[in-house]
């Protein structure tokens, strides 16, 4: 795993005075064991190493080294709408080690996200677990000039974006009368119902205010409710 440290086992019996020959080499006194330890490993780290007796015939014995990396997660759908002056609301989860939590960045677009920004309302709570980074990002008053591709970019890890419309609410009650699901809360949001034609699903936010009334839709007798 990227960050964590790599130790490469290589055990050699009846060594006597022949020499293993590796690279930054770990040998317990008394033992047959040669070890290459590899701190912070990186993706260049891997490969194939070998070890190596330096007899005739030459012995040697490959090992593979693979480096894996944490996937970022934002939690709900790729892509979310919601309703200009709601606040956007959105979590990104990282599993790993409490040793290897490191830190973690939102962008928007290329341009990561200034908590003391003149916009303000720009917001981030974090929570760490032995196992887990919980990064928790609000913008309070979200416009149009907030829409775009929000990044969550850990410092060990691969980041994950979602997009984000932010919409007039007639948008949202037209969205709901064409058989899209109303969420009330992007945290809440679900995929809408598998439709025929197979158009990519997406998700649309309720307004935060209370609203009554509901749309009926021509193709079957299920309602949509707003509240």
């Amino acid at each position: 795993m990227v960050g964590q440290r790599a130790r490469l086992p290589c055990t050699v019996l009846n060594l006597d005075k022949r020499d293993a020959a590796t690279v930054k080499v770990f040998h317990p006194e008394d033992s047959n064991e040669w070890h290459l330890d590899i701190s912070s490993v990186t993706f260049r780290d891997a490969g194939v190493y070998e070890c190596q007796v330096s007899s005739s015939p030459k012995i040697h014995l490959p090992i593979h080294l693979h480096v894996q990396v944490q996937q970022a997660r934002v939690q709900g759908p790729s892509e979310v709408f919601l309703q200009e002056g709601s606040t956007i609301k959105l979590t990104c989860i990282v599993n790993t080690r409490e040793e290897d939590q490191g830190s973690l960045a939102w962008y928007r677009g290329n341009t990561e996200l200034d908590y003391d920004s003149p916009r303000g309302g720009v917001s981030v709570e974090i929570e760490k677990t032995p196992t887990r980074t919980t990064s928790k990002l609000f913008l309070t008053r979200a416009a149009k000039a907030d829409s775009g591709n929000y990044t969550c970019a850990p410092h060990d890890a691969q980041p994950a974006t979602v997009h984000v419309h932010v919409v007039r609410a007639l948008v949202l009650v037209c969205a709901a009368a064409a058989g899209t699901q109303v969420t009330p809360d992007l945290a809440e949001a679900t995929p809408a119902r598998p439709r025929t034609d197979r158009r990519p699903s997406r998700h649309f936010l309720a307004p935060a205010s209370p609203q009554t009334g509901s749309i009926r839709q021509r193709d079957s007798s299920e309602e949509v409710h707003l509240d």
